[in-house]
């Protein structure tokens, strides 16, 4: 499989070996935390053994010549060690995944003007963190009835609301209680089939 990878070099090889085992193991595992990590993860951790391995190289020695920590995969905060699990990029990816999940709209009539907080956002589609009544403003649904007039829309549309997204095991419990009675199972599979297309076609680096 390494071999059969058509990359230029070595490295590119592992790394679309890593992503061909972490496509693969998507729809087999029950928990995230039986996924492998992914490249950046994978070479922080790396950085962390090599330098324990310096360590433990020169520890029958008097003294030690070690490297800056904070360049192998840790980071120093108020004098505390810790670790760096991933890439800033990665991290912020999973934030805002985690915020699609939890947060929507609550509309009542479909969700097809600009009343809908969601189709005003950057993402325009609902998520399945929304709480709307029979919903048409799904990625795979084309047959959408858009109003025309856009500041008559706005003038009227519903207020949002100040959203922290900090956690929060209440509240989070009774957003994950959504009423999805209004969407249909066939339109969240395909929603589902979109999403992970999404998330596969983004890039790591």
């Amino acid at each position: 499989m390494f071999d059969n990878a058509l990359c230029e070099s070595d490295l590119d090889k592992h790394l679309a070996l890593i992503k061909k085992f972490r496509e693969s193991m998507w729809e087999r595992v029950v928990s995230e935390v039986e996924m492998i990590p992914n490249a950046e993860a994978l070479k922080l951790h790396w950085l962390r053994c090599c330098w324990v391995m310096q360590y433990w190289k020169q520890s029958s020695t008097n003294f030690m010549s070690l490297p800056d920590i904070k360049c192998f995969g840790w980071n120093i905060i108020n004098g505390d060690v810790t670790v760096v699990w991933d890439s800033e990029g990665n991290v912020q990816k999973v934030n805002d995944t985690i915020q699609w999940y939890t947060k929507g709209c609550s509309c009542k009539s479909g969700c097809t003007t600009l009343r809908c907080s969601c189709k005003k956002s950057a993402n325009k589609y609902c998520s399945p963190g929304c709480k709307c009544v029979n919903c048409v403003n799904l990625p795979n649904n084309v047959h959408q009835n858009i109003a025309d007039d856009q500041d008559s829309d706005l003038e009227d549309s519903e207020p949002e609301e100040n959203i922290s997204y900090d956690s929060d095991s209440e509240t989070d419990h009774k957003e994950i209680a959504m009423d999805t009675s209004g969407n249909t199972t066939t339109n969240y599979i395909n929603y589902w089939d979109t999403f992970e297309n999404y998330i596969f076609a983004l890039p790591t680096d």
